[in-house]
């Protein structure tokens, strides 16, 4: 019996440090968004979303593995990555490329430019199992003119298709209204329908054309009377008149206006000259020659 509980001591014991280490060696990376070697990731947010088997979100753990993701240019130089996880999907971890260093400098994400993320070993779970090594993915960045075309066609064929729908709506809508026009009502139907006789239903439909004419012939009437009408309220005059003559108060104060301005003196400004006196001009040079010769 001691031996049995030996062995069984034994096995329990070795399940138990086992345990873990089966653990670790399972723990690694399921998939990628995007896939390794995917081409076309846009340059805008550039990141990696990266999926595990195990919950990756702990608090404990985030800065930590926040230093294990990296994320690498084609010229071998790191970007400085910022990684989020959810905690609502315990199992991803978001790894974007930041839009600036820590000097404040704008960081430029290359089109058609190959670049690699790197999950270090270590990287832990929730539960504090560790990755047993790297785990690397490389994507290509899209192709700008490439992704303008696309939507210059998206946007072509969107326009092509409203105006294909509209002209078809148009035309099946003017098919309806020449059916209505040109289509025949039959008595007999009718009449076993409503109930009532044949000679009836056609008198009525006979009736009901007779007024859809006259009806249409009254509209176009209204189109061309619409000019005798306005000439009609038009009066002939022997002269221009103006609005005063027929008492309009506006013209009136206008024109007092006017008069009251006419009406105004003009001031007369008036000179008188008392005196003046006209100095001669000094001629000192010629008395100073003139005094010399004498």
């Amino acid at each position: 019996m001691r031996r049995i509980g030996a062995i069984l001591f034994s096995l329990i014991m070795l399940i138990m440090v086992a345990a873990p280490i089966a653990n670790a060696a399972d723990f690694g990376v399921t998939s990628t968004s995007p896939k390794d070697k995917e081409t076309g990731v846009p340059l805008e947010n550039m990141g990696v979303k990266v999926f595990f088997n195990e919950e990756v979100y702990s608090k404990d753990n985030e800065k930590e593995n926040a230093k294990k993701c990296k994320i690498i240019d084609s010229d071998g130089k790191e970007i400085e990555t910022i990684v989020l996880f959810n905690p609502k999907d315990k199992k991803v971890a978001l790894v974007l490329a930041k839009s600036k260093d820590k000097k404040g400098k704008a960081i430029t994400i290359k089109p058609l430019s190959n670049y690699k993320l790197v999950i270090e070993k270590g990287f832990k779970s929730a539960g504090g199992t560790e990755l047993s090594k790297d785990h690397s993915v490389t994507f290509e960045t899209v192709n700008p003119s490439t992704t303008m075309k696309i939507s210059m066609g998206m946007m072509a064929l969107m326009v092509v298709g409203m105006v294909f729908a509209s002209s078809r709506a148009m035309k099946k809508d003017k098919e309806a209204d020449e059916k209505k026009k040109t289509e025949k009502v039959n008595p007999y139907k009718v009449a076993k329908k409503t109930g009532k006789s044949v000679e009836d239903v056609v008198a009525a439909e006979k009736k009901k054309k007779e007024k859809e004419v006259s009806k249409l012939g009254a509209e176009d009437e209204d189109d061309y009377e619409e000019v005798p009408e306005i000439r009609s309220r038009l009066f002939k005059v022997s002269h221009p008149k103006n609005a005063g003559d027929f008492g309009s108060k506006y013209v009136e104060k206008v024109r007092k206006k006017k008069n009251k301005k006419k009406n105004k003196k003009k001031k007369n400004y008036s000179f008188e000259v008392t005196s003046f006196r006209l100095y001669p001009k000094r001629q000192e040079r010629y008395d100073t020659s003139e005094n010399q010769g004498s």
